[in-house]
């Protein structure tokens, strides 16, 4: 069935994202008065209301219904099923969760992976939490594996706005290691107020980057997000290029 939908996950936001192309590509033929937000508890007189009725000159018709598989009990939504069945080419269903579906074998949510267009978004934990903090450091020690690594996070899905707030912020910690007249990373830590365990890692580099050269790279990280921000350049292109031209810049 072309006309039914189920998107559900754990990021909200690529959820969020498709919802909002579904609808935009609806309300491009359609008046968005024939969109309607279902909300729990729905029974199933008001789905059958909104999912089989036809209108007058056979407008089509756009349900979401959100959160509902979580919030419903097994019984009523078996109750939807026949409903779903009948639900014309004109009218198009639906069922949006901002999380993982907590029953995921059930009758229910099994017949609409069987019949509708599903689309399951998982955050990527490892990469958002692990790997997208190394990119720095390979960058600022000139290691050719940054670009490797910024390919293999922009594929998975990373958003560059978050990764250059990344590069940034370790930037700005750096700035304030390599102005510390301290060498040791306790004392730096102490001083500076950067954590312990990055003054570490980053505590190689006080003698092979100068402040001037961090202050230039400072300049090029808001030249780069400025040109984000106004629609000049494409995000992921920005931060190739920034990436690039650190290596390439670092004295």
């Amino acid at each position: 069935m072309n006309n039914l939908f189920l998107i559900y996950g754990s990021d909200i936001n690529k959820s969020l994202k498709y919802l909002a192309e579904l609808k935009a590509k609806f309300s491009e033929k359609n008046s968005d008065l024939n969109i309607v937000n279902l909300a729990p508890p729905l029974v199933a007189d008001e789905l059958a209301k909104h999912a089989t009725s036809i209108g007058l000159f056979c407008d089509k018709r756009l349900a979401i219904a959100k959160n509902i598989i979580n919030e419903t009990t097994a019984d009523i939504l078996n109750t939807y099923i026949p409903i779903l069945e009948k639900t014309p080419e004109t009218n198009f269903v639906v069922f949006f969760e901002n999380a993982n579906i907590k029953n995921s074998n059930s009758k229910f949510v099994n017949f609409l992976k069987k019949n509708s267009c599903v689309k399951h978004f998982e955050k990527n934990e490892i990469d958002t939490s692990k790997k997208i903090f190394e990119l720095p450091e390979l960058i600022y020690n000139k290691n050719p594996q940054a670009f490797f690594l910024l390919d293999d996070l922009l594929k998975k899905g990373n958003d560059p706005n978050l990764i250059l707030g990344i590069i940034a912020n370790t930037t700005r910690q750096l700035a304030q290691i390599v102005n510390c007249p301290e060498n040791n990373p306790w004392e730096i830590s102490l001083n500076t107020k950067v954590p312990y365990f990055i003054t570490k890692k980053l505590i190689n580099l006080k003698h092979k980057i100068s402040f001037e050269s961090i202050l230039q790279i400072f300049q090029k990280l808001c030249c780069y997000d400025f040109s984000i921000k106004s629609g000049k350049i494409e995000p992921r292109l920005a931060i190739t290029m920034l990436v690039g031209e650190m290596i390439t810049n670092i004295e």
